[in-house]
């Protein structure tokens, strides 16, 4: 008897969220479904950040991760999603206060279910290098570099050649491919069933360390409750019980021995983290572009160059002749990243070059107790 050929894998089977509207398909709206609880996410709802961690051993990944995940948090209540590569990891994250509004009304949908980016299930290209592809809403401009997703960015409609030079220049590309890359976008968008990499929610990155030290604690713990239980029912034999005491605090001294070490090990490993992380909290010249971008005015303005540092970024801007240029000065000073904005002394005719320091990124809770705009 010939077997049916089983469906291919298709988004429009699952609910979606989008910055439009939530989607949800016929079989889920009817009560049933094969992946009832799995929503796919627009990318035009999430940020990216890739975290390389080819220098941390693999032990301490997942700590790394989890620490980075919480410094990161670029919404008062962010959902997060980790993709893991050989040696690195992609995170995706999104304003879960935002998802709930947009879920809010949707039958059979709720906050707890599991939400997946649709990124993660756009068949990875065969080998390294920039693509457009065609997401559930709208297209995302993608880098890959030794088999990860190096650099990721939304795009509600297909890119223009000014937007997608930028985007090149950002992740820190040629822009001269810019030209071969348009003429191919967007690229043929193959669906995959499995996602292109490990996903994981922040709950399962745990620290291996941090579970030795509770397990020895719990374990010194049973020991001497033992140890005491014994102390007890053996109280009128002294002498036998002196010796059943000395043998229990050999076994104590061990258990503490073993509690000690894995504690040691874990303040090394949260030394490293807190070292990692710093490292990682720094904004990278990607998200300053955008911010640019943002700020900057749309009509006629061009990025020509942009080189950062660590701490300063140095600008190169095309703007119209009729731009007052203490305007846009005075926008980047407002936009709360940049301080000590000033033109250089060496703009290039037809052009103005700024020159401006980059505020450190603020924590979390500093984040949340910012006023909206």
């Amino acid at each position: 008897m010939k077997r049916n050929a089983p469906k291919p894998f298709s988004p429009d089977d699952l609910a979606q969220v989008r910055l439009a509207g939530v989607r949800v398909p016929p079989a889920l709206a009817q009560g049933w479904s094969l992946r009832p609880r799995t929503v796919l996410l627009a990318r035009s709802l999430q940020l990216y950040r890739y975290l390389d961690l080819s220098s941390v051993p693999a032990s301490r990944r997942a700590a790394a991760v989890g620490a980075q995940v919480r410094a990161w948090a670029p919404f008062a209540e962010t959902g997060c999603c980790v993709l893991w590569f050989a040696q690195g990891a992609g995170l995706f994250a999104w304003d879960a206060r935002r998802i709930r509004e947009l879920l809010a009304g949707s039958p059979g949908l709720t906050s707890w279910m599991s939400f997946v980016p649709d990124s993660a299930h756009i068949a990875a290209p065969p080998s390294d290098g920039v693509r457009l592809v065609r997401g559930i809403e709208g297209f995302e401009g993608q880098v890959w570099k030794d088999g990860h997703l190096e650099v990721s960015r939304a795009f509600l409609e297909q890119p223009s050649e000014v937007d997608w030079h930028n985007f090149l220049r950002g992740a820190g590309l040629a822009p001269a491919s810019a030209a071969q890359a348009i003429s191919s976008a967007p690229a043929n968008t193959r669906w995959s069933a499995q996602p292109v990499a490990r996903l994981a929610s922040p709950d399962a990155l745990v620290d291996r360390n941090t579970l030795l030290e509770r397990w020895a604690i719990f374990g010194g713990s049973l020991l001497l409750m033992l140890a005491t239980a014994v102390v007890a029912r053996d109280y009128s034999d002294i002498s036998r019980q002196s010796d059943v005491l000395n043998e229990e605090l050999v076994r104590h001294e061990q258990a503490a021995s073993s509690s000690r070490a894995a504690r040691d090990r874990a303040l090394a490993a949260r030394q490293d983290v807190q070292a990692l992380t710093a490292a990682l909290t720094r904004p990278n010249a990607l998200e300053l572009q955008e911010f640019l971008l943002t700020h900057l005015p749309q009509a006629g303005t061009e990025i020509q160059d942009l080189s950062f540092d660590g701490k300063e970024l140095r600008v190169v801007v095309k703007a119209p002749a009729n731009l007052a240029r203490e305007s846009i000065v005075r926008d980047l000073e407002q936009g709360g990243v940049f301080s000590d904005v000033h033109e250089a002394r060496d703009s290039p005719v037809g052009a103005l070059a700024l020159v401006m320091n980059v505020r450190p990124p603020m924590s979390a809770p500093e984040m949340a107790a910012k006023p909206a705009p």
